[in-house]
């Protein structure tokens, strides 16, 4: 069965609707459930803190995006899906370390003369090796360019699915509003006043998990069908560089 029936019918409003509806669909009861277990659970709204049950929640969906976008790249049929889903399971997989925190444990409390800061000062401290810098910059420059190749190298698809207004596509987006949502919550109102300390909790564990939850099953959607019926190697070719233009007359 397909969970996005309609998702190629014409018209953007429509389309919009569509999206609108899943993800009130999956919103509302994740919301809900959240709640109610702050309630019912002797931890109360301690299950919303670092290293809780709704964090390791979150890891596990972000673990099942990973293994969709794998799943899907590896029985695609045209290099635009392939790039794009194994980009997608990229990103699931940089999420679920960021959840864990795994970015601290970089550090030289962790990993000694080997680890990495991330302020300026100790990038510009002679003290640093030099060789340490380079080696920690290459990397971070390689999980850059593996972020940035694949939507520029499928941009003509893309595009031509975000003008189509492809559910999918929608659905990405808006597990990426759900997802900021989270970000701004934890960073911007950390410390407030205006705000209890359980509510911003609740509002950012909830928001990124109702993401992750979107947007895998945007990956899924992806994964199951074509990412466009015109998507070949050819469509990413860059324009002027046709293998076989055809013969003036």
């Amino acid at each position: 069965m397909n969970l996005l029936a309609g998702t190629a019918t014409p018209g953007l409003l429509g389309n919009v609707k569509r999206c609108a509806m899943w993800t009130a669909c999956l919103a509302l009861p994740i919301a809900v459930a959240c709640y109610a277990a702050s309630l019912l659970s002797p931890r109360g709204s301690a299950i919303f803190q670092e290293g809780e049950i709704v964090e390791d929640i979150s890891v596990g969906v972000w673990a099942a995006g990973m293994l969709a976008g794998l799943w899907g790249s590896l029985r695609a049929r045209n290099c635009a899906q392939r790039l794009v889903l194994a980009w997608l399971a990229g990103i699931a997989l940089l999420a679920g370390l960021r959840e864990i925190d795994l970015h601290t444990a970089l550090n030289p409390d962790t990993l000694g003369e080997y680890g990495v800061r991330y302020k300026l000062s100790w990038w510009l401290s002679g003290a640093t090796p030099l060789w340490l810098k380079a080696g920690w910059a290459g990397l971070f420059l390689a999980v850059a360019f593996g972020l940035a190749y694949p939507p520029l190298r499928a941009r003509g698809t893309l595009l031509r699915l975000l003008r189509e207004g492809d559910v999918r596509l929608l659905l990405l987006c808006m597990a990426s509003v759900f997802l900021a949502l989270g970000f701004a919550v934890d960073d911007l109102l950390r410390g407030s006043a205006a705000v209890k300390f359980e509510t911003r909790q609740f509002l950012e564990e909830t928001s990124e998990l109702i993401g992750a939850v979107i947007y895998v099953l945007a990956v899924l959607e992806l994964a199951r069908r074509p990412l466009h019926p015109t998507a070949t190697v050819e469509d990413e070719q860059p324009a002027g560089n046709e293998a076989n233009p055809p013969a003036s007359r």
